[in-house]
């Protein structure tokens, strides 16, 4: 187990070689590049050190023997309790990975972003600066269960993301968010239900693309029937018609859209309301900048006076 008391990660499957519980100090030395993934784990124990070795990398960590590691067993959620699942597509898993960083951010120690299961999976934040919303539909995501809306830290999903959880399961809005598989279970606590953000017409919307597995094309129809084109041997101007009067163009149909340029525009759409998103926090930066060029300039010039004042 380890937690920092708003997260907690519970994993099972380890045989270590001592049987008493023990209390080693935090480190974040384990999730370094540089370790290998693919190479043995080996624990050992003295009485006041845990030692691990991966590879080429020793570490001892002090055991802890006055400290109490919470009681956290009793607190591990019940799946019986579950009454909302969000279950995420593999599509709007990567896509969140790439957009939850990039949201807007009110608070930079919580980091706030809001879960809404209220008929279409949508996550909103908002900035500082900013006088409407940003919105995220998952358009290959469901919900399950009741509806429900859950202000949280956006860090603690993504984790779960990153850890290979696609279902995240919610007894009460109040209550810890946790994902759970045959030997892990992780869990975090939600922020304030009050501070979550509700629907809003002026929202910046930004839908993530289509689940391609799950999507059926619809049959292309011309193109079974392709018609013959007679070469023409009389030069016409464009848009005019045999009598050299200009001929109205005919709206296009569904059928005259080609295969994939829905999804096309959809992506463009998307990047490009990710384009207004950062183009906004660059915006946010260079206006901090520029004020902190004014105080400095202010502060230059009250130094020359200073200087310049006879003793």
């Amino acid at each position: 187990m380890a937690t920092d008391g708003r997260q907690l990660l519970y994993h099972k499957g380890f045989h270590f070689p001592w049987e008493d519980d023990v209390l080693a100090q935090r480190t974040t030395v384990f999730g370094a590049k540089e370790l290998p993934q693919d190479a043995p784990v080996t624990v050992g124990k003295t009485e006041d050190w845990v030692t691990v070795r991966v590879g080429p990398w020793t570490f001892h960590l002090h055991v802890d023997k006055a400290g109490r590691f919470p009681r956290t067993n009793e607190n591990l959620p019940n799946k019986q309790a579950t009454v909302t699942r969000l279950r995420l597509a593999a599509t709007d898993r990567k896509f969140l990975l790439r957009t939850l960083r990039r949201l807007p951010c009110d608070d930079e120690l919580y980091r706030p972003v809001t879960l809404d299961l209220n008929g279409a999976v949508a996550i909103r934040a908002t900035g500082e600066d900013q006088a409407a919303c940003t919105e995220i539909v998952l358009r290959s995501s469901e919900r399950v269960g009741d509806p429900t809306r859950i202000n949280m830290n956006r860090a603690y999903l993504a984790r779960a993301i990153q850890m290979g959880f696609d279902e995240v399961l919610i007894a009460d809005p109040q209550a810890p968010l946790f994902c759970s598989d045959e030997d892990r279970t992780y869990l975090w606590a939600p922020l304030d239900p009050e501070a979550a953000i509700k629907p809003r017409e002026d929202a910046v919307r930004i839908e993530s693309p289509v689940d391609k597995p799950s999507q059926t094309s619809p049959p292309q129809r011309r193109r079974s029937t392709p018609k013959t084109m007679r070469p023409s041997t009389k030069q016409e101007s464009p848009g005019a018609g045999s009598n050299g009067r200009a001929t109205k163009k005919a709206k296009p149909t569904s059928e005259d859209i080609p295969a994939g340029a829905l999804e096309q525009a959809t992506a463009l759409r998307t990047t490009l309301r990710n384009a207004v998103n950062e183009t906004t926090e660059l915006i946010r930066a260079l206006k901090r900048e520029q004020k902190q060029s004014k105080l400095v300039r202010s502060t230059l010039a009250s130094l020359r006076q200073i200087q310049t004042v006879d003793v």
